[in-house]
């Protein structure tokens, strides 16, 4: 009879094991352990993503982005300023050699010679300058400019 009752005993233990209730309670059991444990990740992470978020924001007022914006558009205007100043300068003295080679072109300008008393004579037919008194051909016509006026002339004579 014992011995019968040990067999029982057993049969009614591994009957527990494996008795649908008691699976079902162990399930429940895992899901709820399961469940404490999403909890419990989901807190960890919100509150290490927080901690990111603050050391973040903390490295940025450290950085202040307004002061370095302000220190590089000051940079800019004041290199503008130069970079304006500098062109200026190159404009005033580029207009200073323009106005001297413009006096200098003028001083060496026919009109200049013709002003000092002197005249350029010409062929009055193809308008060819004539540098030599050997170039007049007896007969020719010549056109001589003045300072006020022309002189319209023919060679008499050829000297040569």
């Amino acid at each position: 009879m014992e011995d019968k009752r040990y067999g029982l005993e057993q049969v009614a233990q591994r009957l527990g094991r494996v008795h649908p209730r008691r699976r079902l309670n162990d399930w429940l059991q895992r899901l709820d352990d399961a469940q404490a444990s999403l909890v419990r990740c989901v807190k960890l992470g919100a509150r290490r993503q927080r901690l990111v978020w603050q050391n973040l924001a903390e490295r940025l007022r450290r950085v202040r982005p307004e002061l370095i914006l302000k220190q590089r558009h000051e940079s800019f205007v004041q290199a503008k300023r130069h970079l304006d100043e500098q062109v200026r300068r190159q404009v005033e003295t580029r207009r200073n050699v323009f106005s001297a080679l413009e006096a200098r072109l003028r001083l060496l300008g026919p009109e200049q010679v013709l002003a000092r008393g002197y005249s350029i004579t010409t062929d009055a037919v193809t308008g060819q300058v004539l540098r030599e008194a050997r170039e007049a051909k007896s007969g020719q016509r010549l056109k001589t400019r003045l300072k006020a006026g022309e002189v319209f002339s023919q060679v008499e004579e050829s000297p040569g």
